[in-house]
């Protein structure tokens, strides 16, 4: 399996079970996923040879079974991206990934009426978590991080997938939209004291590995009170 390079405005690729778009996603951007660019895809199917009526039976065997050994491999690896993706579509919840749904979020996101009381557009939750965190980390490291942004409009987001389209979420499906995460700027052993303590504050990263400085609210500890609304 591959990972999607989203230059532009290729397609996403779509497991057999998502077939249609939540409302008001944005078409051109859409993908059936709220927290990570990176899906498995499989690639293109195996073509198939086609022979003509005067071709050599000798020399049609050896390219059928090529084929064949090639499609196995091909539907090995589209089952095994079905599997990996659609496990980030049901995941919800502190740690799992999960998405706008897991905060029982429903159509797009990026809206003013999402936009939190808190500073930076955050949802007092979210901003009374990373407040505590960094007041912990004052006094274990001597200095706090601090914040590169926060909640994110529509168009922003959109904005940052042309600019960026391999770290920006589908706009319309970003949980910056909804003020329920953030992106920090840390240093290296910042970075491994949140890893290590953020938990305590109802904070993680979903994509620990790809985006260390996305931070975002656990769904446990959201209560639906949309500050500022």
């Amino acid at each position: 399996m591959a990972l999607i390079n989203e230059g532009g405005y290729r397609p996403a690729y779509r497991p057999p079970t998502v077939t249609t778009p939540p409302v008001g996603a944005p078409d051109p951007f859409y993908q059936p996923f709220d927290v990570t660019p990176y899906l498995s895809d499989p690639g293109m199917a195996p073509a198939k040879p086609t022979f003509g009526a005067n071709t050599d039976y000798n020399n049609i065997v050896p390219q059928l079974i090529d084929w064949r050994i090639q499609q196995r491999q091909y539907d090995k690896a589209s089952r095994a991206a079905a599997t990996a993706n659609n496990a980030v579509y049901t995941a919800a919840g502190g740690g799992g990934g999960g998405g706008a749904g897991a905060y029982g979020w429903k159509g797009t996101t990026g809206l003013a009426s999402g936009k939190g009381a808190g500073n930076y557009g955050l949802q007092m939750a979210m901003w009374q978590s990373l407040l505590a965190a960094n007041n912990a980390m004052k006094k274990e490291l001597g200095k706090g991080f601090s914040i590169t942004d926060g909640w994110r409009s529509l168009a922003q987001q959109e904005s940052l997938k042309r600019r960026k389209p391999n770290l920006a979420a589908t706009p319309g499906r970003s949980i910056h939209g909804i003020g329920l995460a953030a992106d920090l700027n840390l240093t290296a052993k910042q970075k491994r004291w949140m890893f290590e303590n953020a938990g305590r504050f109802g904070l993680y990263a979903p994509m620990k590995s790809k985006e260390p400085w996305h931070w975002q609210l656990q769904a446990n500890r959201w209560n639906g009170n949309w500050g500022g609304r």
